[in-house]
């Protein structure tokens, strides 16, 4: 709690020596310095200007740059920039990840494209094969059935 809130219900205190607390209310800007609680933030600049503006109005106090909205804002900022910051590193190791795979596609359509030749060759030199048999067979000298 900041020290001029603590003053300030100090000198309530005081001016209400004797006086029950019940026929006494507490001005508006004590209830604001007792509302100390972290203000609600989703994330979105928006809702958070409109907290940050809206405490300021309840406290009265400037909002400098070590009171509790501005720090309630600084913290706010942080988580979103580590938010920030952990999504961009999730995204480049998934880029990372999809230049792999993209580098392990071709490597196999390489392989594939280099066994497509080979079948080819092959189905080339056993046609050849065949055409040199039958010719053999033709002229009488070939080998076997």
């Amino acid at each position: 709690m900041p020290v001029r809130a603590l003053r300030h219900l100090l000198d309530i205190d005081a001016s209400c020596a004797g006086t029950p607390h019940r026929t006494r209310r507490p001005s508006s800007s004590l209830c604001a310095s007792l509302s100390f609680a972290p203000l609600p933030c989703d994330g979105n600049m928006e809702s958070t200007g409109v907290a940050k503006a809206s405490a300021h109005r309840a406290s009265g106090d400037e909002a400098g740059p070590d009171s509790p909205v501005m720090n309630t804002h600084r913290e706010s900022m942080r988580r979103e920039t580590r938010a920030l910051l952990l999504a961009a590193e999730a995204y480049r190791r998934a880029a990372e990840s999809l230049q792999s795979i993209e580098r392990q596609l071709q490597a196999f359509e390489e392989r594939i494209a280099r066994a497509v030749a080979v079948m080819q060759k092959a189905e080339r030199v056993l046609a050849d094969g065949l055409v040199y048999r039958q010719a053999l067979q033709r002229a009488g000298t070939a080998p076997g059935p």
